[in-house]
């Protein structure tokens, strides 16, 4: 019962079953863009008709031939451009799409030129003839034939011009649908990325605080804390894609203390940070590699006066966070490096060719890396 309901409906609205209320819902629906299209088709043809008329009979008025053509042609494009919208709305399904458009360019032939031709004299417009104007049949077929011509010209090129249209954005569509489809892969690789790492990380800490705890219970006890800490600020972004830039270095400056718990000297953070750069939208998985190379790649032997500096700003539309630590390695010449490939993978999937990662080519300075991406606000709420 509902199949065929639904059956009746799609009938009800066909052009088949309901010709005059499917045209009519058709030039309801028409655009700004075919009303425009047809004005600039309606000037440009009438005022080349009565040029043309005014060069061939020099001896009417200027404005006589320019108003003819112009009342003319405007009967004749009102026509075409209703015909034109109806058969845009026509189904693709049905029979060749070009079908619709010989129609219509028929249809605005045979009703817009008798139009002209029968209501001319009414309005007083009598141009242009060599002698007494010609008996409206003459008049009529000379006018079907030419106008036939001009119609089929005009809506073949609307009709492939609007075929064109419709290709690039569908090509355009399907370029946006693959780039969605490869940042949730991406997306995806990173969350089963980070379900790896996440775990033996914990599992290699506890493993540090139950050995520490038989020779040194304070120094144990003090690398728990700082396990607490870093799982506070890291378990309630596990699974997510977005964070900003105060959770990272937060969830940075934690990192570093799990990792140095066994260390006399530690490194710290130096963070300059400006106001409005705090809730700005930031990946995660970006700044901790660079946090643990400055860790793990020194220059030298780690001294207490050792810092790694952060910096964020936004410039231009653009957020611009500095990672900077004279003691650690240039990452300058590694272009092998897994984790600069993994940051530029991730702001490429992110963003595009609008982030960047740079690096400074002076090795003797130590690291210094310079992230830019979009700037973003980010709602808090989605993250609560």
């Amino acid at each position: 019962m509902t199949m065929e309901i639904a059956t009746t409906t799609r009938l009800a609205r066909s052009p088949s079953s309901q010709p005059f209320a499917f045209v009519w819902n058709a030039w309801r629906q028409m655009t700004g863009e075919q009303v425009r299209l047809a004005a600039l088709f309606w000037l440009s043809w009438g005022l080349t008709a009565g040029l043309t008329s005014l060069a061939s009979h020099p001896s009417y008025a200027t404005w006589e031939p320019i108003t003819t053509g112009f009342y003319d042609t405007f009967f004749v494009t009102a026509a075409l451009l209703l015909g034109v919208a109806a058969a845009d709305a026509y189904p693709q399904s049905q029979g060749p799409h070009w079908l619709p458009y010989a129609i219509a360019a028929l249809v605005a032939d045979l009703v817009g030129t008798p139009l002209y031709v029968f209501t001319e004299p009414m309005v007083g417009l009598q141009c242009c003839w060599d002698g007494p104007r010609p008996h409206d049949s003459a008049f009529l077929v000379a006018g079907l034939g030419a106008n036939f011509v001009i119609c089929t010209l005009a809506t073949f090129g609307y009709f492939h011009r609007r075929r064109a249209s419709r290709r690039v954005a569908a090509l355009r569509g399907a370029q946006l649908e693959r780039e969605r489809l490869a940042r949730r892969a991406f997306e995806a690789r990173l969350q089963a990325m980070q379900a790896r790492v996440e775990p033996r990380f914990l599992f290699n800490t506890l493993a540090q605080v139950e050995s520490l705890y038989e020779t040194d219970a304070t120094s144990a006890d003090r690398m728990l804390d700082d396990l607490i800490v870093y799982l506070r600020a890291a378990l309630p972004q596990l699974r997510e894609t977005a964070s900003t830039v105060a959770r990272e270095i937060e969830l940075a400056r934690a990192y570093l203390n799990v990792a140095q718990a066994r260390k006399d000297d530690r490194l710290s953070l130096k963070v300059v940070m400006a106001r409005d750069a705090s809730d700005v939208r930031f990946p995660p998985m970006v700044l901790l590699p660079l946090i643990e190379h400055s860790i793990v790649h020194r220059l030298a032997p780690l001294k207490a006066s050792d810092a790694i500096g952060l910096g964020a700003r936004l410039e231009n539309g653009k957020l611009c966070l500095t990672v900077t630590d004279s003691g650690a390695r240039s990452l300058y010449h590694d272009t092998g490096n897994a984790a600069l490939h993994g940051i530029r993978e991730r702001l490429t999937a992110l963003y595009g060719a609008a982030a960047s990662l740079s690096l400074d080519p002076e090795v003797d300075r130590g690291l210094r890396a310079v992230i830019e991406i979009p700037h973003e606000s980010i709602d808090h709420r989605s993250h609560r």
